[in-house]
């Protein structure tokens, strides 16, 4: 097979994987991941490949380790979650074929504008099939969960995957200046309307942070101060208007989950406080697997009256208790090391997208367990794998 054919198919199938991601089915994401590693396969010389890797096992050690965590797990609990090593093989494949090839960083940053528009077009859609719906009578999917039903995604990865795209058109309008400044105004209000019908809170914690982040970081020396105060305001109030939005009101209104009448905080410290219990009782050090993980779970639930939670079995809402039930302290640790590591990297590398995009995984982390879903494990290792090896020549420079 020529070279030039290799070439194109390698980077063909890495662009099928990039749209695919927000798109409603997930064997879309599977056929994508499968045809990207069989182009990796023949991509370029196993030399070059190697080169990279031992440039690169650090930060493919930390991305791979839930993909090992549940094979050791198995072997220490003596009851090997063949489901759970199957779903953990993105966490191995995703970094293994990125880190070995990819290093130029013009080529992250065209797949995370694909990725933005992916984003924009997979919204379209929804938001035509809600319009559908509602003309003829079918239903209103333009609320939360009810919109997530149109796309078929679940609200927490809507969110994500929005969020990732606004600052994406942000650092275009500043920075970049790729696209056309109409383009990247229109898709911002776009997204912005499309996350008021999600009404995900965290996002909009998210939003807020880093919006400040981009306003100190990328615009302090490209803005005065009074268009500084501007920017900062209208970033306040435009949270505070999120948060008092009809929409958003009226999700915080229903979502008392449990059998008494108690304010939406105190429902997920309930949640968790079962979640701590249910650790407690297990195996603290290794974890108890996913199954017998869950199981106990699903008993503290019921036992504290968390009836919603018993009945819908729900995740831990919380990606660091959940790699906790799974992995024990052991895993926890691999997980915090991960995120510091990436963090460390975004910043040498001195390109705030990286940094924002990594600080949104580490919040969203903090009330919603994202990895445990095809989507967050793709997109987290898809980006973060990038993110480290776009940047580990520039990492040198500071050594």
């Amino acid at each position: 097979m020529s070279k030039k054919i290799t070439d194109t198919f390698f980077y063909w199938s890495l662009l099928f994987l990039v749209v695919t991601l927000p798109m409603p089915k997930y064997s879309l994401n599977s056929l994508g991941l499968i045809l990207f590693t069989v182009s990796w396969i023949f991509y370029c010389r196993w030399n070059y490949k190697y080169k990279n890797f031992k440039e690169n096992l650090i930060p493919f050690l930390l991305l791979s380790s839930p993909f090992f965590l549940s094979i050791i797990n198995g072997i220490f609990i003596n009851s090997f979650d063949y489901k759970l090593i199957e779903k953990n093989i993105p966490f191995l494949l995703l970094p293994l074929t990125i880190l070995t090839t990819v290093r130029d960083i013009k080529i992250f940053e065209y797949l995370l504008r694909i990725f933005s528009f992916s984003v924009l077009l997979a919204l379209a859609i929804a938001l035509i099939k809600a319009i559908f719906f509602k003309v003829y009578n079918l239903g209103s999917y333009f609320y939360y969960t009810e919109f997530s039903k149109v796309l078929d995604i679940h609200t927490t990865y809507i969110a994500l995957f929005i969020i990732i795209a606004i600052f994406y058109f942000l650092n275009d309008i500043f920075k970049k200046q790729i696209n056309k400044k109409w383009v990247n105004i229109v898709s911002l209000a776009f997204l912005m309307f499309s996350l008021y019908i999600v009404s995900s809170r965290i996002s909009i914690v998210v939003l807020a942070l880093s919006s400040l982040l981009f306003l100190i970081f990328d615009l302090s020396q490209i803005t005065s101060v009074k268009q500084k105060i501007i920017v900062f305001s209208v970033i306040i109030l435009l949270s505070f208007s999120f948060i008092v939005s009809p929409n958003f009101q009226k999700r915080n209104a229903s979502s008392l989950s449990t059998s008494i009448n108690i304010p939406d905080l105190s429902t997920r410290l309930i949640h968790w406080k079962a979640v701590m219990q249910s650790i407690k009782e297990g195996n603290l050090i290794m974890g108890d697997g996913r199954n017998k993980g869950l199981e106990k779970l699903y008993y503290e639930y019921k036992a504290i009256g968390f009836e919603s939670g018993y009945r819908y079995k729900y995740n831990a809402h919380n990606q660091y208790l959940e790699h906790t039930i799974y992995y024990g302290l052991f895993g926890l640790l691999f997980l915090i090391t991960t995120l510091v590591y990436l963090l460390f990297v975004a910043i040498k590398s001195k390109k705030t997208i990286s940094i924002i995009i990594v600080l949104t995984f580490i919040i969203f982390m903090i009330t919603e367990s994202i990895l445990v879903r095809q989507r967050g494990i793709f997109l987290f290792c898809l980006l973060a794998s990038l993110i480290c090896s776009t940047n580990t020549v520039k990492l040198k420079k500071y050594k």
